[in-house]
């Protein structure tokens, strides 16, 4: 390379030429002949920083941009880039931070906006996704020709389940971007999830012409067939995925339930065995294994696939029953009612456990709003510790099942109890509310909490 420059902007300047030329090694042989000379200079360094940065060599951009910090740290754009930086090592939570600052710097940084609310989106929790919504709203609102943050706004709105909202915002941005990939692929997953499955096979179509090899749409087209009954379009669509990606687990798992849909269990067997090759551990793939050699009548094989199926999914009911009924079948009816018994007792405990869940949380919802109505002026002698032992819901049958049903204790006495223990007028509006297994439940935790 032959350097005839010796001006203080001269290597500077060839380093960001080399730049807009994408010949990133060579502006990086001109910036650090440039630091030799000046090495105070906060921009060359901002300027290697972005160099290392094109090379994918974020640790390295993160050293040039802090040194670039400490020589001027009110440089928006150096915050800017490294909270890039940071976001390529996956360290999102510090490039969030680091962006802000780059827009507490400079109010109007467009691309520090947009960075701020992609970085937020990949964090993936709601609170980010409302904050990242925020961020591309007030984007939009500096700058009206960044259509992208309409595009990103939608995304948001999906990702919080704003379906409809999501819809108004991306066709607006289609309208004014009308080639966009993502925004049709979007606005597909849209229209399936609110049941408009031929308009999001329409959409999805869109997304193929703009291109073809877009993977994800030809399996969001299949699940759109399914949810039709369409099962030979399914079928193609899924055969698209695997022409493309032929270890794609979940379209080779789906083909097999629409070749089952369509009694072809020869196929269907064939495709949950490939993904039992992927996935060992796969209880779905061994039952309908299972079901695909049980309609070859071939039981004893079955019984196995069902056993692995119950082995890593001992919760499921569903799995116990379709194995007894495959014992049934192989005429070992002591072995299928203990199949059958075990199934019933999975289901009964879960349904006994909603149930509770359902109980429990409309309870708490009772609880809190009692103890909000409660004078705390009666209260003020009893420590946080003590008001929880009195007021909580129990949270189990177990504790309920523990209070002593069988003592000769009326209505009126439990009242009078709690009256007295309490000493507080307040507790009336409580305790009127309670019925007499709640109160009966008070009066055990009472009993405990005086003999403390």
């Amino acid at each position: 390379m032959n350097i005839n420059v010796s001006t203080f902007e001269s290597f500077y300047n060839l380093a960001k030429q080399e730049i807009i030329q994408n010949h990133p090694n060579k502006a990086l042989i001109y910036i650090q002949i440039h630091l030799k000379n000046h090495p105070s200079d906060a921009y060359a360094y901002l300027l290697k920083g972005n160099i290392y940065s094109l090379l994918k060599q974020y640790q390295n951009s993160i050293i040039q941009y802090d040194k670039c910090n400490k020589l001027n740290p009110s440089i928006a754009e150096c915050y800017n880039s490294l909270a890039y930086s940071y976001s390529k090592l996956n360290k999102y939570q510090t490039a969030i931070k680091l962006v802000s600052t780059a827009i507490e710097l400079n109010p109007k940084f467009l691309d520090a906006y947009y960075n701020k609310g992609i970085f937020l989106m990949k964090s993936k929790t709601k609170y980010a996704f409302n904050e990242a919504l925020k961020t591309f709203t007030k984007l939009y609102s500096l700058n009206r020709n960044m259509h992208e943050a309409l595009l990103q706004r939608g995304i948001c709105l999906v990702r919080l389940n704003r379906l409809e909202e999501a819809l108004i915002e991306l066709n607006t941005f289609i309208e004014l971007v009308p080639n966009n990939v993502q925004a049709f692929f979007e606005l597909g997953y849209i229209l399936s999830s609110l049941g408009k499955y031929q308009e999001a096979i329409e959409a999805n179509n869109k997304v193929l012409n703009l291109n073809p090899n877009f993977i994800n749409a030809h399996y969001n087209k299949a699940l759109c067939y399914i949810e039709l009954k369409n099962f030979n379009s399914a079928i193609d669509e899924f055969n698209e995925v695997l022409k493309i990606n032929n270890n794609d687990v979940l379209s080779l798992f789906k083909r097999g339930e629409c070749y089952i849909e369509q009694k072809h269990f020869t196929h269907a067997l064939a495709d949950f065995e490939k993904v039992i090759d992927f996935e060992k551990f796969n209880a779905s793939a061994y039952y309908n294994k299972g079901i695909c050699l049980s309609n070859f009548k071939n039981y004893r094989e079955a019984k196995k696939a069902f056993q692995i199926a119950v082995k890593l999914n001992p919760k499921n009911e569903v799995y116990y029953h379709t194995l007894g009924n495959c014992l049934r079948k192989m005429k070992k009816h002591k072995e299928a009612i203990e199949m059958y018994e075990k199934g019933k007792e999975i289901k009964k405990n879960k349904d006994n456990k909603n149930i509770f869940n359902e109980q429990n949380n409309k309870d708490n919802f009772e609880d809190d709003d009692l103890i909000n109505k409660i004078n705390i002026n009666n209260l003020n002698k009893i420590n946080l510790e003590n008001k929880n032992i009195i007021f909580k819901r129990t949270k189990t049958t177990k504790e309920i099942n523990k209070c002593n049903f069988e003592n000769n204790i009326n209505e009126n006495g439990l009242v009078s109890h709690i009256k007295e223990v309490l000493k507080g007028d307040s507790i009336n509006k409580l305790v009127k509310k309670l019925d007499f297994k709640k109160a009966v439940t008070m009066k055990h935790k009472l009993d405990k909490f005086n003999k403390k």
